[in-house]
């Protein structure tokens, strides 16, 4: 009797113990409800950010400069907001045209962007910062890894301990697992300060270092204003907004042209440089409308990259429907491969360099095309042109997994195209049927339409 009693007790004991961390936790959890965004329709979100860039190893500043950030959230539904976004990047009293975007966001920060701003997030992460991934109810409170953002980074996240009623510090570090960080020897660190009671994010303190580079940059976003719209202006901010993703839209067909065959890129140009110079004389100008500063601001960087659009039509009109060159070549692992053994089916070849941050980013896109179409249909195969071989290699082996990589080198006898990465579709009779270049997060959409 006393026997089975003690048994009995020391089983208990652990029960009772885990009952009681239950309690502990679920009232917890009811005093410190899950973080979460809550921004009204009309929000508008200031932000200053001061960024200096230093030696590695030293103190003295080589550059500096400022940015100005901007939220407005136009629309919200139970699930997720929709959000105008703004960037001006200010040197030296100078300030460079306005970038931005549009795009949806849940209460926990998952974005959701469409597929013409997609492809055009370059140079916008300071505005995504704002905006960091919350814990989802299962994480743990206390530290989280969040979920790929549209670049497949991760950031490990810290929930620092309370220590007043203000906002609570998050310490985060990059965690990359396309491994395109520990390619280029990045890495980040840094904290942010999020007010659960108001919602929103309001400090953040961030540190960048570069080993290649062998410098260190040093960023500090502090909220200056909250503000508040009326619902008439952000309606008609969404009506603007619809025109504006309509001419991008227009602005993609359009540019596609200069690489579908032979054209007139200044002819496809001018009608594009028209598309904007429309919207902009319809948007209002006194106040001005945030979209008119982001159309405007297009318009400009069309025009100011008019030298890379003839590049691409030149190198376009060179490839499309001639017969690819054979090769032979060794794979990043030391084996020997020819074309004529790759070619029994659509191949999609893919330029790439070490030193291109867009080549090594675009390797998460082909595994994604992999995945979405099948391998009987499309081989993908991976040319580094790098003269360096080990560097070639090295990235291979770090970022991109999963693939078919050969080092080509340099071209025999001619120039690496200047705008890396470039992709080419071939088709069983090695004739090059498309070639796109840069980023392209859509490029399985595109392969498919041309292979089914």
């Amino acid at each position: 009797m006393s026997g089975t009693y003690r048994r009995l007790g020391r089983a208990t004991l652990p029960r009772a113990a885990c009952l009681a961390a239950v309690l502990y936790a679920a009232g917890a959890a009811a005093a410190d409800p899950p973080l979460r965004y809550d921004l009204g329709v009309g929000e508008r979100l200031v932000y200053e950010r001061r960024v200096r860039v230093l030696p590695l190893d030293g103190d003295s500043v080589v550059q500096r400069y400022s940015q100005q950030l901007q939220l407005w959230c136009l629309a919200s539904d139970l699930k997720e907001d929709y959000f105008l976004a703004e960037l001006i990047h200010v040197t030296d009293q100078h300030a460079e045209p306005a970038r931005g975007a549009l795009f949806h966001l849940d209460h926990r920060g998952r974005r959701r962007f469409p597929d013409e701003i997609l492809a055009r997030l370059r140079g916008l992460d300071p505005l995504f910062e704002l905006l960091p991934l919350l814990p989802a109810p299962l994480d743990s409170d206390s530290s989280w890894l969040t979920e790929p953002d549209h670049f497949g980074r991760c950031w490990r996240c810290t929930r620092a301990p309370p220590t007043d009623d203000g906002p609570i510090r998050i310490d985060f570090v990059l965690e990359d697992p396309t491994g395109v960080s520990e390619t280029c020897a990045v890495e980040q660190r840094g904290a942010y300060w999020f007010d659960a009671q108001a919602g929103i994010v309001t400090r953040i303190e961030a540190e960048w270092t570069d080993r290649h580079a062998q410098r260190r940059t040093l960023a500090v976003t502090r909220l200056h204003n909250r503000l508040k719209q009326d619902e008439l202006w952000c309606h008609r901010r969404i009506t603007e907004a619809d025109k504006f993703l309509r001419t991008l839209r227009l602005e993609d067909r359009l540019l596609a042209q200069v690489t579908a065959g032979p054209t007139s890129v200044e002819r496809i140009l001018a009608h594009a440089d028209r598309l904007w110079l429309e919207l902009v004389t319809e948007l209002p100008d006194r106040p001005e409308s945030p979209l008119r500063r982001l159309a405007r601001a297009h318009r400009m960087l069309l025009t100011k990259e008019t030298g890379r659009y003839r590049e691409r039509a030149a190198l376009a009109r060179e490839w499309l429907g001639a017969a690819a060159a054979h090769w032979s070549l060794q794979t990043s692992d030391g084996r020997t491969v020819r074309s004529e053994g790759m070619r029994d089916r659509y191949v999609l070849e893919y330029f790439w360099s070490a030193d291109s941050l867009w080549s090594l980013r675009s390797f998460e896109t082909l595994r994604q095309l992999q995945k979405a179409v099948p391998a009987e249909d499309v081989r993908v195969v991976c040319l580094n042109i790098d003269a360096d071989v080990a560097a070639g290699r090295r990235a291979a082996q770090l970022c991109g997994t999963e693939l078919t990589h050969v080092l080509a080198g340099p071209p025999v006898g001619g120039q690496p195209p200047r705008e890396l990465p470039v992709f080419r579709l071939l088709d069983r009779n090695s004739r090059v049927l498309a070639v796109y270049f840069g980023w392209q997060p859509g490029l399985a959409e595109k392969i498919s339409a041309l292979t089914r």
